[in-house]
């Protein structure tokens, strides 16, 4: 199965069929989610499953007593390490020993991450749900490749899960992803994919139209056009603030990139075949970071 297939059938399941996962099975689709990409390698994502029914119980009430929590074979509880760039150095050490990167490129990128997450709450929290969403996502497709229904649900209290899951208080419970066997009308992936995706074609031709009218026109129908293209992308705030936001936050962020360039100036080691193999091998060393919750409080 490609990863379009594997996107088109992927859906979030409503109703799940009584089933049960192996440890085995478990470790498979957490190590396919640490493959997920993670800024300067931080790879900063921990997985806890949580499978008896003593701690799906406590996560049940924990995650507003949505009944899927219940009904799932297994429920990962995804978090993000707001403090995961302080082990970047040690992180990196495996990359430089596999001839990935040298060493004053790792250096580089261990001083700029330092200088950005810092004493910076606000992009340590902003890095943490990136990462741990896209790891997520890429559990979600394993799980779909492998025949598991699942659901992603934000809806619980981050203070409880956390206590629930014995996590400290540097990791922040972003998501959580029940897995089970797909129940009555879910076995075939996604409902009414086609036209889903005909309707998502349809919307981008329009952006793309409203796109071409925002460049060639002016006055009114310029606006008019922001306000559409925003109305269809369902952003609050308009096209116009969001460009103007954009264009600010470029003009801040210069001088960082500048800095980053700089430093990086270096460079990676050409990407020949075999580099490409030596990357794809340490890939497949990575630390998955799965605990399993014993439904005890911490």
């Amino acid at each position: 199965m490609n990863l379009i297939e594997l996107l088109r059938r992927r859906s979030s399941a409503h109703a799940f069929a009584e089933s049960a996962i192996s440890d085995a099975e478990l470790r498979h689709l957490a190590q396919a989610a640490s493959l997920a990409p993670s800024a300067f390698h931080l790879q900063n994502w921990r997985f806890t499953a949580v499978c008896s029914p003593e701690a799906k119980q406590a996560l049940y009430e924990a995650a507003f007593r949505q009944p899927k929590i219940l009904q799932a074979a297994a429920v990962f509880i995804i978090s993000g390490d707001l403090l995961g760039y302080q082990a970047l150095a040690a992180r990196l050490q495996s990359v430089v020993a596999a001839g990935q990167m040298d060493q004053a490129t790792a250096d580089g990128w261990v001083a700029f991450a330092q200088s950005a997450f810092h004493e910076n709450p606000q992009t340590q929290r902003d890095e943490a749900m990136r990462s741990a969403s896209l790891a997520a996502m890429a559990l979600m497709l394993a799980a779909t490749e492998a025949a598991w229904a699942s659901c992603p649900m934000s809806g619980f209290d981050p203070a409880a899960v956390r206590q629930l899951a014995g996590l400290p208080e540097s990791h922040l419970p972003v998501l959580l992803v029940a897995v089970a066997a797909g129940g009555r009308g879910q076995s075939g992936g996604r409902p009414g994919a086609e036209s889903a995706g005909a309707g998502r074609a349809a919307m981008a031709a329009d952006l793309r139209g409203w796109c071409g009218c925002v460049g060639q026109n002016a006055g009114r129908s310029h606006f008019s056009g922001i306000r559409t293209a925003a109305r269809l992308c369902r952003q609050r705030r308009s096209c116009a603030q969001a460009g103007a936001h954009s264009r600010h936050r470029s003009r801040q962020s210069r001088r960082q990139r500048q800095s980053l360039l700089a430093r990086l100036a270096q460079g990676l080691p050409h990407s020949d075949q075999q580099d490409i193999d030596r990357q794809r091998q340490g890939v497949q060393q990575r630390p998955v970071g799965l605990q399993w919750c014993s439904g005890q409080a911490a």
